[in-house]
């Protein structure tokens, strides 16, 4: 792992709400950590919820005209911009590269971070065009690979729940880093994989345990790269349990054919969030750590508090 992937990994968070005010909470806050640091945000949404979160920034401390002003904050409407990439009625990677890419290119120009709210998957789901709403989030993907830049997504819960788009919500999930809201198919590992659980109390010695538990449960399945990278995995993820919840952790090591999962739960129903720490701090990199370690990861809330989970490759 080199120190630009721990200091700069790609984040495209899904946020699958069921309250309007949680997503408005949510989105302000990932748009004020970029506007408030120096760096630019571009919003691509309905007009109620642009009008929301700019609502929200203002609470934030951001001042929102200003921002405006120096193209500091660049706020399209949805509708508008995916018909702009899908000049001949579908979407169109070249039109999509050439708009939102050119965008970020020139918002980010000065190499400051640049923060991406966008809904647009959320109108095609909701037009039934599942496949398309998959295939952008696939552009989305590839553009981090030309640009720099980190994203947050939406879908409104009731338009992905039933068995009839379980398979195509499990997709979705799967193409990004993190998954926030309400369980889904993607915060639990698939029936065929064994699991075991282990539970530890808060204790200071809580994370050299787990790290013991995680190795133990792996050595058979894992190079030592990979014991390694699940070792930090679960250091960290149990660290967090102590230092912020301070209450117990149960730790679920599930192993698949391919994969390993690490579950940490405990009873804070606080969710984690990617930050960036000072250079000189002594903490604080917990969930960039995890990130840039894992393949994927997420959370969901429980009925006394949350599970963290993350999703490492295991070799062949």
């Amino acid at each position: 792992m080199t120190a630009s992937a721990l200091e700069r990994p790609f984040e495209h968070i899904v946020d699958l709400y069921t309250r309007s005010e949680d997503l408005v909470s949510g989105v302000a806050g990932y748009l004020a950590s970029a506007l408030i640091s120096g760096g630019a945000a571009i919003v691509v949404a309905t007009e109620t919820h642009r009008v929301a979160f700019a609502d929200e920034l203002w609470l934030h401390g951001v001042d929102v005209d200003a921002a405006r002003k120096d193209s500091q904050l660049i706020e399209l409407d949805a509708a508008d911009t995916l018909a702009s990439i899908s000049p001949h009625g579908s979407l169109d990677g070249s039109a999509f590269r050439t708009v939102i890419g050119g965008l970020i290119d020139g918002i980010g120009a000065d190499h400051r971070p640049v923060h991406v709210y966008g809904e647009m998957v959320a109108l095609l789901w909701d037009e039934g065009q599942l496949s398309a709403a998959l295939d952008l989030e696939v552009c989305w993907n590839e553009l981090a690979h030309q640009a720099q830049f980190s994203l947050y997504c939406s879908y409104p819960q009731h338009l992905v729940d039933g068995e009839d788009h379980a398979a195509d919500h499990a997709a979705m999930c799967a193409l990004h880093s993190e998954v926030r809201g309400i369980p889904s198919p993607s915060d639990f590992p698939p029936p065929e994989w064994t699991s075991t659980t282990r539970t530890f109390e808060a204790a200071t010695s809580a994370p050299a345990s787990a790290r013991q538990f995680v190795r133990e449960s792996l050595r058979e399945h894992a190079d030592l790269s990979t014991l390694h990278d699940a070792e930090l995995v679960v250091s960290e993820l149990v660290t967090n349990v102590i230092c912020h919840a301070g209450s117990r952790a149960v730790v679920t090591v599930s192993i698949g054919r391919t994969s390993t999962r690490l579950e940490v739960q405990d009873n804070d129903r606080r969710l984690p969030a990617l930050t960036t720490a000072p250079h000189d701090a002594t903490g604080g990199r917990g969930m960039m750590i995890v990130s840039a370690l894992a393949e994927r990861w997420g959370h969901h809330h429980t009925p006394d508090g949350k599970t963290v989970w993350a999703e490492l490759r295991l070799p062949s």
